[in-house]
């Protein structure tokens, strides 16, 4: 998941009674799936960027290891802390393997099943027979990796092997860590009870050793440096960084680390409005959401894999994207210092976004028409606070009373983060949708949000083709009839 910094405006906006929702996100370039890049996981906000809500709803708003560690920033109580595989696999020396292929593969396949087996069961020792015993460091690592999962609610548990992603051994190595090593790549698919349909798959990289003729796991994967290129190691869990509490309802699962309890349960309730909230209006969706609260930024920063300053950002929505299938392993994902200074008002409103883009999630792909994909979370998340136009677009009002009403709808340039529009494209975007819901109905709207899903050759040609069979408008007198609107509710009466 190579995701990069995320760039924007870089100030608050904190003036009493302005109640916009300036967001600040990061696009993001769908991958095909027939690219060699595709990541295991993918930031998504509709198909392409990061929600990386910085809610600035002011007179609303301000209520009340060893991995890659941030300035500052000690690992925490139960950091699984250890060192980077991709780190020791630099380097293009053979590994001088001596055991057949096929019998390392079936030994180390078996090893892994003994681990998944043990976590599922909650076999301490049965998990830690499987670790190297020359190894005292990577032991205590993996009893603190298995006491954080201990509270997660696993539906399923397993690893797969993959031969094509075996990795060169530096010899220097192999004399360290014992007889014989190997580095195959490895999926780790695990499934959350009551949550996940379908289990994630999770990129990982592990070391493995063979003394006395047995196998064991020589290393984690769990990095202490830079991993050797963006992606390509073992992806982070929130069980990499300290014990695991986990509090539910029968829509929600929240996830979270001791001490953050009362943001848990924040999120939990806001979540758990949420869901029905979204599903009045997009009813094709599991209505299950899993939310993770980490401890920090810093922590946040890793789940996403994201190096860049997160201090301004409140939320996100990810995915383990497939070659083929619909994503799986869908999560939003909050910061807890950012989220936790927003009213109640503007929890909602972030929330209620973030899992309107995980319930389209199946449906939005490249072809979805920025305006659309964001205009429709927004308008289910203002729908569920009853947000007014003139209260929640004021940067788009103070425009329009000016008589700047825009002439087209916002292109995918205008989502920019460095654009210093961002919010009126974002407003502008809202107000389409909610026009075409007041005039035509939340089902044209769902309808039309899905037919501009499937690529169609020329995006105007679809768009105009698309509007006039839903709305009997074409292009051109939709965004007549938008201008109108926004006139109407933003300009002096």
């Amino acid at each position: 998941m190579p995701v990069r910094r995320a760039g924007g405006p870089s100030s608050r906006e904190s003036r009493r009674g302005d109640a916009s929702l300036s967001r600040l996100r990061a696009l993001r370039r769908l991958p095909t799936a027939g690219s060699a890049t595709w990541p295991p996981r993918w930031l998504l906000v509709a198909a392409w960027c990061v929600i990386a809500a910085q809610i600035t709803v002011a007179g609303f708003l301000l209520a009340d290891d060893d991995r890659p560690a941030r300035p500052g920033r000690e690992p925490g109580v139960g950091a699984v802390q250890g060192r980077s595989v991709a780190g020791l696999l630099e380097g293009s020396a053979p590994s001088g393997q001596r055991s057949d292929l096929s019998e390392r593969a079936k030994a180390v396949r078996t090893l892994l099943k003994s681990r998944a087996r043990a976590i599922l069961r909650r076999d301490r020792e049965a998990f830690l027979a499987t670790v190297d015993p020359a190894n005292a460091a990577l032991r205590d690592r993996q009893a603190a990796y298995f006491h954080n999962l201990a509270h997660v609610p696993l539906a399923s548990w397993s690893y797969g092997l993959d031969l094509g992603r075996d990795a060169p051994v530096p010899p220097g190595v192999a004399a360290a860590y014992g007889e014989e090593v190997w580095a195959p790549g490895i999926q780790l698919r695990y499934a959350l009870r009551g949550s996940d349909t379908t289990p994630t798959s999770q990129q990982q990289w592990h070391l493995f050793t063979r003394r006395d003729q047995r196998w064991y796991l020589a290393d984690d994967g769990l990095s202490s440096g830079h991993l050797a290129e963006p992606g390509a190691g073992t992806v982070a869990n929130l069980w990499d960084f300290g014990p695991v509490k986990a509090i539910s309802t029968p829509s929600v699962l929240v996830l979270g680390h001791p001490g953050s309890e009362s943001l848990m349960r924040s999120v939990l309730a806001i979540a758990a409005d949420a869901v029905p909230a979204v599903s009045a209006v997009w009813r094709d969706w599991s209505r299950q959401v899993v939310v993770l609260v980490p401890s920090d930024a810093g922590e946040l920063g890793q789940l996403i894999e994201d190096p860049g300053d997160l201090s301004r950002m409140a939320a996100f929505a990810s995915a383990d994207v497939r070659r083929s299938g619909p994503p799986v392993g869908k999560r939003v994902l909050v910061n807890p210092a950012v989220f936790g200074e927003l009213s109640p008002y503007g929890r909602k409103v972030v929330l209620t976004h973030e899992i309107t883009h995980v319930a389209t999630r199946h449906v939005t792909s490249a072809a979805t028409p920025y305006w659309l994909a964001e205009g429709f979370a927004d308008h289910v998340a203002h729908r569920s606070v009853g947000s007014a136009p003139r209260g929640a677009a004021r940067e788009l009002a103070r425009g329009v009373r000016a008589g700047r009403l825009p002439d087209r709808l916002p292109t995918a340039g205008d989502f920019d983060s460095g654009n210093s529009r961002l919010a009126q494209a974002y407003q502008s975007s809202w107000l389409a949708c909610r026009l075409i819901a007041e005039r035509f109905g939340d089902a044209t709207l769902t309808r039309l949000y899905e037919r501009l899903s499937r690529p169609a050759g020329d995006p105007d040609v679809a768009l105009d083709l698309a509007l006039r069979q839903e709305l009997d408008l074409g292009t051109a007198d939709f965004v007549a009839l938008w201008r109108a609107y926004l006139d109407k509710e933003l300009g002096d009466k």
